[in-house]
């Protein structure tokens, strides 16, 4: 069990995505609570500024922290990755060394523009 303590609902579905198949995402308060207390969840995932503190059963339960600056990193990250050429270019490029653009539209049934 992973209990999302998350307002937007983009977090909610990247965790109900990143959660195994047979494992249940809590998002309610109230529900998040009794899973705390009984010592259910594997993980807690919150946002924002504030810090979570726990006082349950399970001292070792891992807390995942997602506030502003490490969302902006990732993005960073994320957007520093070179992009993959487009499919068509990646498989026609051996052809487009070969016989030219033109000959490869001629072939794929596209305009002859050049």
């Amino acid at each position: 069990m992973i209990v999302g303590l998350l307002s937007d609902p983009y977090l909610r579905t990247v965790v109900g995505h990143a959660a195994r198949p047979d494992e249940d995402v809590v998002y309610d308060p109230i529900l998040a609570s009794a899973a705390l207390e009984w010592g259910f969840p594997r993980l807690v995932i919150h946002s924002g500024v504030r810090a979570f503190t726990f006082d349950g059963p399970r001292s070792d339960l891992p807390v995942l922290a997602l506030d502003r600056a490490l969302m902006r990193s990732w993005e960073v990250d994320r957007l520093g990755l070179e992009v993959p050429a487009p499919r068509l270019d990646y498989l026609t490029g051996p052809s487009s060394q070969r016989y030219g653009p033109a000959g490869v539209r001629r072939v794929l049934g596209g305009p002859d523009v050049g």
